[in-house]
């Protein structure tokens, strides 16, 4: 107790002490409600950016080549015509990504 009375002693000594104490209590409570209702709109909104907008397609749906689709033809999950047309694509795009003409 002896010690808590000088530091009391000299809170109520010192004009406008406990008033300014009080003030930064209420600047503090209220930025941190502040801070908490941020975060929580952040975390919201992010949520409802993934719901309305439409999921990108995955590196493992995107990616293939072209001993997957041989074996997708001979499995029957595609027709020859399917497997000439992507195959032709797919060679388009190697050809045309490294800037060289077409076989």
């Amino acid at each position: 107790m002896a010690a808590k009375e000088p530091v009391a002693v000299l809170l109520q000594a010192t004009p406008g002490a406990s008033g300014e104490m009080d003030f930064l209590l209420d600047y503090a409570l209220w930025f941190a409600a502040v801070l908490v209702v941020m975060v929580l709109a952040l975390v919201l909104l992010k949520r409802a950016r993934r719901l309305v907008s439409p999921e990108a397609p995955s590196v493992e749906q995107v990616s293939w080549d072209l001993d997957d689709l041989r074996r997708l033809r001979d499995s029957g999950e595609i027709t020859i015509q399917q497997y000439e047309s992507l195959r032709r694509q797919a060679i388009d795009a190697f050809t045309n990504k490294k800037g060289g003409a077409p076989p």
